[in-house]
């Protein structure tokens, strides 16, 4: 018999939600979350590091398979989460998960983060708007659980999650199968882990990308 390793049960668990199965209160603070979600990257598309972002994007081409926030042009799915993810993230005014609602410790880390691969992928994958705001609801849920195992005192940084939490949402709007989401998440585990040193001394712009260090590997 075939071993049950725990990325297969986790791809599994990712792969069952049922968008219809949503509870009707979590669907509608999602949608007030893409909304603000979106007006940040408006914004901050027009940021200065999003700008020098932006340029590298461009230069760099790829197939128009999705969209780039606030402008006309489109640019390959990976472009588009690098992009997005800066332009939702570069002033600093998206949202912020609190504290552990179970046991009321800090938790940290921006969420919204992870929106830029649901649009990106989600866009490629011609995905409807109900299958969408189900894969940001499963990339907030990913995200949370995985902030409540990055205790103080380890060597990573919150960012880390976000590797796992984009992973699974655009495996589910692309329709990986159970064994590539896996294989997938394997990936997600050697190379997204992030240190938190890029949270100490004097911090550069590339805060803004430290969420796209792993996923761009992935």
């Amino acid at each position: 018999m075939a071993k049950d390793y725990f990325l297969t049960r986790f791809a599994r668990w990712a792969l069952s939600l049922d968008a219809n199965s949503i509870p009707a209160p979590v669907i509608e603070k999602t949608k007030l979350l893409l909304l603000d979600t979106v007006g940040c990257a408006i914004t901050g598309s027009r940021a200065r590091v999003a700008s020098g972002t932006l340029k590298t994007v461009q230069q760099s081409g790829g197939a128009p398979q999705a969209s780039l926030i606030g402008h006309k042009e489109k640019t390959s799915a990976v472009n588009a989460v690098l992009a997005n993810t800066v332009f939702i993230r570069s002033l600093e005014i998206n949202d912020i998960m609190g504290n552990d609602p179970n046991d009321g410790s800090k938790l940290g880390g921006h969420p919204s983060d992870n929106v830029s691969a649901v649009f990106a992928f989600g866009e490629m994958a011609k995905a409807s708007g109900k299958e969408a705001l189900a894969a940001i609801v499963l990339a907030y849920e990913v995200f949370g659980r995985a902030q409540r195992l990055l205790e103080r005192g380890m060597p990573w940084d919150h960012t880390s999650a976000h590797g796992f939490a984009s992973c699974v949402a655009a495996g589910r709007l692309l329709g990986l199968t159970e064994v590539q989401l896996a294989n997938a998440l394997g990936l997600v585990a050697a190379h997204c882990p992030i240190f938190n040193t890029v949270r100490r001394g004097e911090i550069s712009d590339a805060k803004f990308m430290a969420s796209e260090i792993g996923r761009a590997h992935v």
